[in-house]
């Protein structure tokens, strides 16, 4: 009745209340208010607690002997990261620090039941302080007032554990100066920070070695030992979560037959994982359940989200988009979400989750609701990289089409210029990675393609990315369609990877191909796009002259139907191939002519290109300082684009010009920036082929 502790196994509740445990019967029979009880009401240590040092001194030096007034502190984490056991090993092993007692109360905020009134836990409270039954005032604020006077000058704990809101801990707070108050709860309890002053002590996962010393906790050292990489694994499918990983140790120390790597590869098994995580009346699935039963019905309506979003996080636009519900209101909920530690805000507006509440979260609505959620998500994605693509080039000619199919959401992420698209594209490139891997396997070719030709600026501003899985995934599900145009555009896209990935004659049957589709569907802007790429392949394969045939025709097909980008484009490489081949007034000429069709006041990646190579011209016929300020106005506009490749050459380009005029410590702060942004680049590669931890 008063939400304290059930009593232990084997052993009667005082008679204190049901319960309470600690304080000595005589106490309660005692014929006056002023009787002082010590009470000791703490359930038991939790059995194999580990690591939590940073936790466990912010919880000392928040609410610790000598921490001074008004020691509160709120222990907040979802559902199974071990708050209760961190609150009670500190309580524990502070025991001694707090001479008067140590009270405790589970509120029960997140429970088959309903929470626990917070003055029946009060009124339990004073009873165990040797209140008599009788002289418990029946007013509120009186019990109140009893309970401050009675704590005032101790030194006494407080913990109040699954609490559900701070409108249930205020009436049990404390004014004496030496008692401390410990909460916990899966919510942050906000307003005991805004007006209690309350300090949060925020409970993470787990580190690797932490989950390693768990399960040593639990079974004999050896068999951990003996079985490193599996052990590492099963720590990797719990999440670091301390609730699945004791489940996991139970059920492996009740079948000692049973080997790690036999309960890893049933964890393994995404359909199944969740069901694996139960022992006997410990269920993670029931805390899970129990944390978004307390959820209001519109945040529940945004929890299946959690399940269908692919990638590693997502904004409000993008959860507006796959529900259908208003921005705003998305807002509010991925708040509520985030309080509830059902999701983590780790930036400003950016949401992800814990990967077993991802598992929960695809279980939670029917199959049905899933599929519209998914299909509204890739439309969102499909739309908003479809504005970002125009901003990028807004001269350019859209590389798809939008069909009525692919339903616009009511508001896309705002952007108001290419700055805007570029830093969405950097922002969304893992999640756009994602949504094309899961449109092409489940068969949605005509999302999938469509995303994949959408992605291309991408492609050209982290050129040193390996792109080429992507773009396959695209192809095959372009081939899926049918259709010439989705074929050609994707393929001619996976030509170009390829040639960057160092693989030029692998893109020349690509390539090749694409001139076929071209022809087939009439297309004389693919067309002219493919003979450029070809171009660029038959040069990297040692055939200047067939690459000089193909740009040359790229330029012209291109000018024939106003396409100055393509043809601006297209003399580039004509003009590069000219540096190649030492004949650099050719590339002048033919790198002037582009910067006329190509304005470097919209500077664009084509832009930077031709300024870096219009310099270098410069250079090698002999006006070196000449080249200066085009080099400076293409760097300039490359690291405005977040374009590494293009700022790394024009740094280099620089140095090579500080050189000649004899300005050697110039040119090596440029060599030492070049090799910096190089070296940054190998490690942001290196980052997206790692194998995830």
């Amino acid at each position: 009745p008063y939400g304290s502790p059930r009593p232990p196994a084997g052993g009667p509740a005082p008679d204190g209340g049901p319960g309470f445990r600690g304080a000595a019967p005589e106490a309660y029979r005692g014929g006056g208010a002023g009787v002082r009880v010590t009470p000791a009401h703490l359930p038991r240590p939790p059995w194999g607690f580990v690591g939590r040092e940073a936790e466990l001194g912010a919880l000392g030096r928040a609410v610790g002997p000598g921490a001074g007034s008004g020691g509160l502190c709120v222990v907040v984490g979802p559902a199974g990261v071990g708050k209760t056991s961190l609150a009670l090993h500190w309580a524990h092993r502070t025991a001694a620090g707090f001479p008067d007692g140590q009270l405790y109360a589970d509120l029960r905020g997140f429970d088959d039941s309903p929470p626990v009134e917070p003055m029946q836990v009060l009124r339990g409270f004073l009873t165990a302080l040797g209140t008599p039954d009788r002289a418990v005032p029946d007013d509120d604020s009186a019990a109140q007032a009893l309970y401050r006077s009675l704590l005032a000058g101790r030194r006494l704990l407080v913990v109040l554990d699954n609490a559900r809101d701070s409108a249930q801990v205020r009436p049990l707070l404390s004014g004496g100066d030496g008692c401390a108050t410990v909460v916990t709860s899966r919510n942050r309890l906000d307003g005991l920070v805004a007006r209690d002053g309350a300090r949060i002590v925020p409970l993470g996962v787990l580190e690797s070695e932490e989950c390693l010393d768990l399960l040593r906790a639990a079974l004999p050292d050896e068999r951990v030992s003996d079985r490193p990489e599996a052990a590492h694994t099963l720590a990797r499918l719990c999440g670091g979560l301390p609730l699945a990983l004791r489940i996991t140790a139970a059920r492996l120390a009740a079948h000692p037959s049973w080997s790690l790597q036999c309960v890893a590869d049933e964890l393994a098994d995404e359909q199944h994982r969740l069901a694996r995580l139960s022992a006997e009346d410990t269920d993670f699935v029931a805390a899970l359940t129990l944390s978004v039963r307390a959820l209001d019905e519109d945040t529940r309506r945004l929890f299946p989200l959690l399940g269908v979003h692919p990638g590693t996080d997502f904004d409000a636009y993008t959860g507006a988009a796959a529900s259908g519900i208003p921005v705003p209101e998305v807002r509010r909920a991925l708040g509520r979400l985030a309080a509830a530690h059902l999701l983590q805000e780790h930036a400003p507006g950016r949401y992800r989750c814990h990967d077993l509440v991802r598992l929960y979260a695809r279980q939670f609505a029917p199959a049905e609701v899933r599929r519209t959620q998914t299909a509204r998500l890739l439309d969102g994605y499909v739309h908003t990289a479809y504005a970002a693509s125009r901003l990028s080039d807004p001269a350019g000619r859209p590389c798809c089409d939008l069909p009525d199919r692919l339903v616009r959401p009511a508001e896309l992420a705002p952007m108001a210029d290419r700055a805007d698209a570029l830093r969405w594209y950097r922002t969304e490139a893992e999640n756009l990675c994602a949504a094309i891997d899961l449109a092409e396997r489940t068969g949605d070719t005509a999302r999938a393609w469509r995303l994949t030709v959408l992605i291309w600026p991408l492609l050209t501003w982290q050129s040193h990315r390996d792109w080429i899985p992507t773009l396959e995934q695209g192809l095959r599900a372009a081939v899926g369609t049918g259709d010439p145009v989705a074929e050609n555009r994707v393929r001619n896209l996976l030509g170009w990877a390829v040639i960057e990935a160092g693989r030029p004659r692998e893109a020349l049957a690509h390539l090749e191909r694409c001139l076929a589709l071209a022809d087939a569907a009439g297309d004389a802007c693919d067309r002219a796009l493919n003979l450029l790429n070809l171009g660029l392949a038959l040069a990297g394969s040692g055939d200047p002259d067939g690459a000089v045939a193909r740009f040359t025709a790229s330029a012209a097909a291109a000018e024939a139907i106003a396409d100055h980008g393509t043809t601006a484009l297209a003399l580039h490489h004509l003009a590069r191939l000219c540096l190649d081949v030492d004949r650099p007034e050719e590339a002048l000429r033919h790198s002037e002519r582009a910067l006329e069709l190509c304005p470097t006041s919209r500077l664009g990646l084509t832009g930077i290109l031709l300024l870096d190579l219009r310099a270098v011209a410069l250079h090698r016929t002999g006006r070196p300082a000449a080249g200066l300020p085009l080099l400076r106005e293409a760097l300039a506009g490359a690291q405005a684009e977040g374009y590494a490749a293009g700022e790394a050459d024009c740094l280099e380009h620089l140095a090579d010009i500080m050189t000649d005029l004899v300005l050697p410590a110039d040119a090596e702060a440029y060599r030492a920036r070049a090799r910096e942004v190089r070296a940054a680049m190998a490690r942001h590669r290196a980052s997206l082929l790692a194998p995830a931890a």
